[in-house]
């Protein structure tokens, strides 16, 4: 249950799933039935759970399999892939739906919990199998987890908790407000007094944050291009991603290669520019002579 505690960690919302992550632990080498029950659980948990956060209305007796399409196919990401793109998303949320049918089906044939079996009968589940479940159920669960909570555009029912990241971050670039000893930090008297402006400050906050991230495992020169071109839409980077964007220059060579391009110049020289404050010296100085060793001939560096 890996991909699932990592989930947890990055977002305290799904803090509840640890009773479902016992459950299965405890039970998938001895009860395989029980663990089952828990795993089929947990993965419809996070599906409504998704579903309900983005206003999206499900039918009570829907199956495991709908669930988690539905839920995959609410995501923002899912509706701005092109259209090559979009049909192999939906023959992978397809073969989502199968595994997690199946998964229901497994849980309906072998679990304990949701119908009860004969205490006598003989025949059991398979470990190994029960473990290949499981570990669907993991990868597909950590999947949803992290994509429904770095993807705030869409969600309608807010919770302050949930955004623990943003509220961390922007914390540290906002000074605290003091109201008769009291101290209330910035993030939450934003969402205490303008959920929206809230809303739209963490949905920018997070588009940031991804493209930063796709930034660095980037593997052509298009779609670092396609990358430069979002970030440059950004403003008011934060510390953290501003050093991460200038380590970024040496560890992926889409990037260093193309530095001396006209967008990537200029997008990398403005945050030379405007951020240098957040970057230690020896930072500064490789992003500085690494803008001059590759002036582009449309800038004036």
């Amino acid at each position: 249950m890996k991909n699932i505690k990592l989930a947890i960690e990055e977002n305290e919302k799904w803090t509840n799933l640890h009773s479902y992550i016992e459950l299965i632990e405890q039970n998938c080498d001895s009860n395989q039935g029980v663990a089952l029950d828990g795993a089929k659980s947990l993965l419809e948990s996070i599906s409504k759970t998704i579903l309900a956060d983005r206003g999206i209305v499900y039918a009570p007796d829907a199956s495991l399999g709908r669930l988690v399409k539905d839920a995959v196919r609410s995501l923002p990401s899912f509706d701005i892939l092109d259209k090559q793109d979009a049909d192999v998303v939906v023959r992978i949320v397809s073969g989502l739906e199968s595994v997690s049918s199946s998964i229901g089906s497994l849980r309906n044939r072998h679990g304990t919990v949701g119908h009860g079996k004969d205490l006598h009968e003989e025949r059991e589940l398979d470990r190994r199998l029960a473990n290949l479940a499981i570990s669907c159920v993991d990868n597909l669960a950590g999947f949803l987890m992290e994509a429904h909570s770095s993807e705030p555009d869409g969600i309608k029912r807010l919770r302050y908790e949930d955004f623990s990241g943003f509220n961390e971050r922007f914390d540290e670039q906002q000074e605290q407000i003091e109201i008769e000893g009291i101290v209330i930090s910035p993030s939450r008297a934003l969402f205490d007094q303008d959920i929206e402006a809230f809303k739209e400050t963490a949905i920018a906050f997070g588009q940031k944050e991804k493209l930063v991230d796709d930034l660095e495992t980037s593997f052509n020169f298009v779609t670092t291009h396609n990358i430069i071109e979002g970030l440059s839409k950004h403003k008011d980077f934060s510390e953290a991603q501003v050093r991460r964007l200038v380590s970024i220059c040496s560890t992926n060579n889409q990037v260093e290669w193309i530095i001396g391009d006209p967008d990537v110049h200029k997008f990398y020289s403005g945050i030379l520019s405007n951020y240098r404050h957040y970057m230690p010296t020896e930072q500064a100085e490789y992003l500085f002579l690494l803008l001059n060793e590759n002036k582009s001939e449309d800038l004036d560096f």
